[in-house]
């Protein structure tokens, strides 16, 4: 899950995800509005991305889960 309005666009998520499925692009850099995009095919589900963002925009989704 990804709430856009707590992102900072500090890309740490991007940097540290070890499957390189997240991608993050910056709308308006002025006004802090950014995209996420998640590329579930290639997701490990390892929640580094989880662990990494300082400003908790990004969480593990139980609903999300088989």
């Amino acid at each position: 899950m990804y709430d856009p309005a707590r992102c900072s666009g500090c890309q740490l998520c991007v940097k540290d995800c070890p499957a390189d499925a997240l991608e993050l692009l910056v709308v308006d850099k002025v006004n802090k509005r950014f995209v996420l995009r998640y590329d579930v095919d290639k997701c490990s589900y390892c929640s580094q991305c989880v662990e990494s963002c300082r400003f908790s925009c990004l969480e593990m989704s139980p609903e999300q889960w088989e």
